[in-house]
């Protein structure tokens, strides 16, 4: 259980670094020197797949089913 915890916690630092070195960028009036969205919109994507592989019943399946094992780790 602990484990669980210091993943939540890592997972949640990524989130703040992330959220705050996205607001720190300059406001640029050109367009084209902004980094594209899909970039944000992929961490957001791995953010999940990452809650879903370690944080669902998955993970508790894991060590009893080895299809579940499987799963997990395509997930990660």
């Amino acid at each position: 259980m602990i484990l669980d915890w210091a993943i939540g916690f890592g997972m949640g630092t990524a989130v703040l670094l992330y959220a705050s070195g996205w607001r720190r960028q300059p406001q640029l009036d050109d367009f084209a020197l902004l980094p594209p969205r899909w970039r944000i919109l992929t961490f957001v994507a791995a953010l999940l797949f990452l809650t879903a592989a370690l944080f669902s019943p998955i993970h508790a399946l894991a060590g009893r089913y080895f299809s579940s094992h499987v799963l997990q780790r395509l997930l990660l």
